[in-house]
Parts: C-alpha cells; sequence; structure tokens
C-alpha cells in the first residue's frame, strides 16, 4: 500500500510538471520607474580662531614664599614676639610669592584651526525598476521587473484545465 501511494504521488507530480514550462515573450515596452531619493552629503568648513592659553597656577610660589617670609620674620623679631614675627613673614612672603607668579604667569595665544562638518540633504532620482509590456500569442501582459529584459522576456507558461 505505501508503494502505490509513493507511486501516486510521483505520477501526480509529473503530470503537473507537464503542465508547466518555461517560454520567451517579446517584450513591446520597458519603461523606467523612478524614485526620489535624499543622500545626506558632508561638507568640511574649517576656519582660523585665535586662542587664550593661561598658564596653570602653581601653589609652590605663595607656600615658598610664606616659608622664607615665616622663617625671615621669626629671626628679625624679638624672641618675645617671635609667634607674630614669623606670622607676619609668612603673610607678606605669601602675598609677595603670589604677586610674583601672577607677574611671570605664561600667558599665551595661539592660532587654531578649527573644523566642522555639516551634512546638506541631496535629492536625486534613481531608477528603481522598470514597467515591462510583452507580447505572447496576441495577447498583452504587463510587469514590473528590478531590472530591464531587453528585448524579450523568459516566462512561465501553466496550462489547467477551463472549466
Amino acid at each position: 500500500m505505501k508503494r502505490f501511494l509513493s507511486l501516486l504521488l510521483l505520477a501526480s507530480a509529473s503530470a503537473h510538471a507537464d503542465h508547466e514550462r518555461s517560454d520567451y515573450a517579446k517584450v513591446t515596452s520597458a519603461v523606467p520607474v523612478y524614485e526620489q531619493v535624499s543622500r545626506e552629503v558632508p561638507s568640511r568648513h574649517c576656519w582660523e580662531e585665535t586662542v587664550h592659553y593661561e598658564s596653570r597656577r602653581s601653589t609652590a610660589a605663595p607656600l615658598v614664599g610664606a616659608i622664607i617670609g615665616g622663617l625671615i620674620g621669626h629671626h628679625v623679631s624679638a624672641h618675645d614676639d617671635a609667634p607674630l614675627g614669623t606670622f607676619l613673614g609668612a603673610g607678606v612672603g605669601a602675598a609677595i610669592g603670589s604677586h610674583t607668579q601672577r607677574e611671570r604667569r605664561g600667558d599665551h595665544y595661539h592660532v587654531e584651526e578649527r573644523c566642522e562638518t555639516t551634512y546638506e540633504t541631496q535629492w536625486h532620482e534613481e531608477i528603481v525598476g522598470y514597467d515591462v509590456t510583452y507580447r505572447y500569442h496576441g495577447r498583452n501582459y504587463k510587469t514590473r521587473l528590478p531590472y530591464d529584459p531587453g528585448k524579450r522576456i523568459r516566462i512561465n507558461v501553466s496550462v489547467t484545465p477551463a472549466g
């Protein structure tokens, strides 16, 4: 029984295959179909810009000034006023160190190139397919294809009983 069913399926498949075939039809027209397509186009713009650079401020100059000023204030003042002399000397030394640092600060200016990229949308037409008219056995047919088929087009022909 299984063998009979297998043979029956094979016979029906081959009978169906006999009713389908491919052939060629004459192309009577192939009209391109266009679509508006956008594209982002980069554009780089550059310019020169003057840039100010500040030297880093260091705590070393005021600190060294405070230590030196404190030592000098301690040695110069009388022994009874040594803490006051140390304190005043440290304050004056820190102020002098800070002022000296500001005077010697290495601020400078450089001309640098700065750039920026912007994007512009550009539109253009692009072919997205072809509306094809072809003739087969005296009748006209239409289809859309992703390519231009040329002078003839391969078609599948299927024969089925009417009615």
